[in-house]
């Protein structure tokens, strides 16, 4: 196994005739494989029982009270090959251990905690992951997430207008994700971003701060809430991990400019560290009214009191002021695909948007167990002027959970998982008329509130060295709680969505090269606040959640130690799915009673030399739709009501395939060639190629048509490159190498016949970094 085979571990000198201590006791030290220094907070696991524990400033670790007999002791940090050393615990001594972790850049088999809130390497995870390591953001401009997550196989990722306005999709939940990602729990380092009733912002995370992003597809966990799409964990640096300063300055076009700073450090002799992060990035945008900047800061301190305790602060805030240009029709999108939207211009879309978060995480060893718990307080100001009205919320948020890892049971292979989780996001929310952009007559001024529960407990069985099943259940309650003060509205009303959500998983290594696994799962999905009513005082709407069972099968084989192959086969049953549908730039999605999801996802890397490494990855999705009827307007101006069953979910591109090759032709030079391809989009539910959709832009407006095509199948490329001089570093890219014309994004089922967002044309963008 390439994690075990390159990495050296040994008794201390002196063998076991020199073990001294007493029985049932495992200790011994963690250290680079490249130098005699001691590694701090590497993750030590023993199986069984499957106890943990982290070594000290100087490397060091121990486990008491092991039960004798054989056990195998892992040790795992970010940016090191795992090691595994099999070892007897007797009734006479202890059982001392030596182990060195090899510095590399894991790309064959990394180390995730997304899946399982515990550290584990991807090759032990019973689900479909992707990792993209400190390397794999460094060598992009580090705006979007995009940018690093559009590699990966599953993955549907895109800048809105080349900024961080970035839509994310997991086996198609980016279908309705236009104003925040949705069906996709958003993670930053371990702590969600997504907020109670399903949508995440990005605005907090700032890409040249992430130490590696961890992607999971499906509902791969009990220990988190049943997203249907998936996980993205952003997990960020730390002063052990970035000792130093460092200084990156970008320019490019379309007035693009990125300045961010880092800097991390240890102090209380190894026990302690700190990282601090600041951004601030400003773009005039490619299309017309979409120029914007957004400043971002973030600092988090750690703390080692013993080995048995650990504590963690954290805190962020973001401040974004940016303009939209809004979808446009085909006729607009055809005359010049750069204009902003008429509605936009109009109604002068936009967001002004300020959040902060502050928590505090603590780790405690139990015996051979663990436990966690962690605290975090926010806040977001919104100002966010759409064509139906203005939007101006000032809201409060409030996180919690509690978690215990029990060591092995009663002696036996078992281990234990439960806890809980606790989100609330309230405050107030005020609707004023669009007057050209300006705040009209106050139309609805209300308080809401979505406060979410998720209990959930785990058992994990170790039926040997080469297999383990995991058995999970989750419990999630949902609840929407709307009051308003405006005379005539509906003064105060609530509903609220639960589901029980069950999981079970095995893993197989028949050789330490390869992983197989299977799964089923069920997975949970409620409507945004915005999809329930469209302000506080306004009628609740009949949207319902979605609901659906996934069974899915996966491989992984490293083939001669330079070559990972991975592929992926699931198959979804769905209540509930959300047909997005958009009026004016607000989401209204319907429900459809039933449909299926079929995929497959296959992904390669290869180190085929020290200099060259290769990328690929092709995911197919079939989302169709069973049991579907909707209402249509015709040229007539009557509403029909049509069956679409056995038709797509739009938006969401049937095949998809991506290429990477990055080289090293000379030691202090990096070069890097993208490809995106991806087969056509459908815009609307009857999958037509062409045709036109009618509409009345006010309800006793006469009958008006829009004619749509279908987004065509096509190529994108992006090329990179970066050049090391001693302490600095220049770097270079170009998006969209060609300068193919294409529509980035698509609104599926725009009302109004708007829906096509303009993709990036060709940009080039330069920098420099000073530091580490």
């Amino acid at each position: 196994m390439l994690r075990r085979g390159v990495v050296m571990a040994a008794l201390l000198a002196g063998g076991a005739g020199d073990l001294a201590g007493q029985a049932g006791v495992v200790r011994g030290r963690v250290v680079r494989a490249d130098g005699p220094v001691g590694l701090a907070d590497v993750e030590v696991v023993l199986r069984p029982p499957g106890a943990t524990t982290r070594t000290d400033a100087r490397g060091w670790f121990v486990f008491r009270g092991i039960p004798e007999g054989p056990v195998e002791v892992a040790a795992r940090r970010p940016g090191f090959l795992s090691a595994t050393l099999a070892v007897r615990v007797g009734a006479l001594g202890a059982a001392e251990v030596h182990l060195l972790l090899q510095p590399v850049a894991a790309i064959l088999d990394p180390i995730v905690s997304t899946a399982t809130r515990d550290l584990r390497s991807v090759s032990e995870v019973a689900a479909a992951v992707s990792v993209a390591d400190t390397s794999a953001i460094s060598r992009e401009r580090t705006v979007g997430l995009n940018e690093t997550l559009r590699m990966m196989p599953g993955v549907q990722a895109r800048s809105r207008y080349g900024t961080d306005e970035v839509g994310i999709g997991i086996r198609g939940s980016a279908a309705r994700s236009r104003q925040a990602v949705r069906g996709v729990a958003v993670l930053l380092d371990g702590i969600p971003l997504t907020e109670s009733d399903g949508a995440a912002r990005l605005d907090l995370i700032e890409l040249a701060a992430a130490r590696q992003i961890e992607v999971v597809r499906g509902p791969a966990s009990a220990l988190y809430a049943g997203s249907p799409g998936g996980v993205v964990n952003v997990v960020s640096r730390t002063g052990r991990d970035s000792r130093g300063v460092s200084v990156t300055a970008r320019t490019g076009a379309f007035g693009f400019r990125k300045v961010d700073g880092q800097a991390g450090g240890v102090f209380a002799g190894g026990r302690g560290s700190g990282f601090g992060s600041v951004s601030y990035t400003s773009s005039e945008g490619y299309r017309a009214h979409s120029d914007g900047d957004v400043l971002r800061g973030q600092v988090a301190f750690d703390y080692t009191a013993g080995r048995d305790t650990r504590f963690v602060l954290e805190a962020g805030g973001s401040r974004l002021d940016t303009r939209l240009p809004g979808p446009q029709s085909l006729r607009e999108f055809d005359a010049d695909p750069d204009a902003a939207a008429p509605l936009a211009l109009a109604f002068g879309f936009g967001r002004v948007d300020n959040r902060y978060r502050a928590g505090a995480r603590v780790e405690q060893a139990a015996g051979a167990g663990a436990a966690m718990g962690y605290f975090f307080y926010g806040g977001r100001t919104l100002d966010f002027p759409i064509a139906t009205g203005i939007v101006d919320l000032n809201l409060d948020r409030v996180q919690g959970g509690a978690r215990f890892r029990s060591g092995r049971l009663a002696g036996s292979p078992l281990v234990a998982v439960i806890g809980v989780d606790y989100d609330d996001l309230f405050g107030s929310d005020k609707r004023w008329s669009n007057d050209g952009g300006a705040r009209g007559a106050l139309r609805d001024d209300g308080r809401f509130s979505v406060p979410s529960l998720g209990a959930y407990s785990q058992v994990e069985w170790q039926l040997s060295s080469t297999a383990g099943v995991t058995l999970g259940l989750r419990y999630d309650r949902v609840a929407y709680q709307f009051e308003s003060e405006t005379p005539g509205a509906i003064p105060q009303q609530d509903t609220a969505f639960h589901q029980l959500s069950p999981r079970l998983s095995a893993v197989w290594s028949p050789a330490p090269e390869t992983s197989l696994y299977a799964s089923v799962g069920r997975g949970f999905e409620v409507p945004v606040i915005g999809e329930i009513s469209m302000s506080p005082g306004t009628p609740l709407r009949s949207v319902r959640p979605k609901s659906l069972w996934n069974y899915e099968v996966g491989a992984r084989r490293v083939v001669g130690g330079r070559m990972l192959l991975e592929g992926s086969v699931f198959y979804a049953d769905v209540r509930g799915e959300f047909v997005p549908v958009n009026v004016s730039g607000q989401s209204v999605p319907e429900n459809a009673s039933r449909s299926r999801n079929i995929g497959v996802e296959l992904g390669l890397s290869a180190r085929m030399t020290p200099r060259l490494e290769l990328g690929a990855a092709y995911t197919f999705l079939d989302l169709r739709l069973q049991e579907f009827e909707s209402q249509v307007l015709d040229s007539t101006g009557t509403l029909q009501q049509r069956a679409f069953g056995g038709k797509l979910l739009p938006g969401v591109p049937r095949h998809r395939a991506t290429g990477e090759v990055r080289a090293r032709p000379l030691a202090a030079v990096a070069l890097g060639v993208q490809m995106e391809w991806q087969s056509v989009v459908y815009v609307e539910t009857n999958n037509a190629a062409a045709g036109t959709v009618y509409f009345r832009p006010q309800p006793s407006a006469p009958v008006q048509q829009a004619p749509f095509r279908a987004v065509p199948a096509g190529v994108l490329v992006h090329v990179n490159a970066a050049w090391r001089l001693g302490p600095a570093t220049l770097f270079g890219s170009i998006e969209n190498l060609f300068g193919r014309r294409h529509a980035g994004g698509v609104v599926a089922n725009d009302v109004f016949g708007r829906f096509y967002e303009a993709g990036p044309p060709a940009s080039v963008s330069v920098g420099l970094r000073v530091g580490r």
